[in-house]
Order: C-alpha cells, then sequence, then structure tokens
C-alpha cells in the first residue's frame, strides 16, 4: 500500500492558505468549499464530512455563520457573504479514504 500520508498534509496546508486569502470582505463560504474540493481532488484525496469552520464572536466560538469542507446531501450550510471585522476559526480534515470518520 502506498503512503499518501505526505499528500493529505499537503492538501490540508493548501486548503489553509487559500481559506486565509479568501476570508475577505466579498466573497462567500461556498467559494472556500469549493476551493477546498477543488485541491482535495488535485491531491487524490477528500475533504472529512461534517468538519465545520465557525465564525468566532466574543464568548461564542460556534458562531451562526459556518464553512462546510464538503456538502453532502444530509449537510449543507447556507451561503454567505463575509463581512468585515468577522473573524472564523478554520478547521481542515482530509482523508485518503471516503471521507467519513471512523469511531476507535
Amino acid at each position: 500500500v502506498e503512503d499518501r500520508r505526505a499528500d493529505v498534509v499537503m492538501a490540508a496546508w493548501n486548503c489553509a492558505e487559500v481559506a486565509l486569502r479568501l476570508v475577505q470582505v466579498g466573497n462567500t463560504n461556498t467559494q472556500i468549499t469549493e476551493a477546498f474540493g477543488k485541491i482535495a481532488e488535485d491531491f487524490k484525496c477528500k475533504p472529512v464530512q461534517g468538519v465545520l469552520s465557525h465564525q468566532l464572536k466574543k464568548h461564542v466560538i460556534d458562531g451562526t455563520k459556518a464553512i462546510i469542507g464538503i456538502e453532502t446531501e444530509d449537510q449543507k450550510v447556507d451561503e454567505f457573504e463575509f463581512e468585515m471585522n468577522e473573524v472564523y476559526c478554520i478547521d481542515v480534515v482530509m482523508s485518503t479514504g471516503e471521507g467519513k470518520g471512523k469511531e476507535t
């Protein structure tokens, strides 16, 4: 079996870099989700389902605005446009498998 850890690490790193550049006034959360999908495809891996990046506010770590790593039929978020002075915690999780987490 081929070791794909380097691909997953590079995919996650590139996704974080893209998110850093795309979280700007006027851009949307769906632009980031689409970019994550393209990057994962380039590195032959998939974003893990159910991973959300949330807006942060004072005393609130999971604000109402969220960026989803990959949309599925069951998991979707509303599209929104980034505004001035918003803060987000970007979570990036990639997988060489099906993109589904496993409990161990």
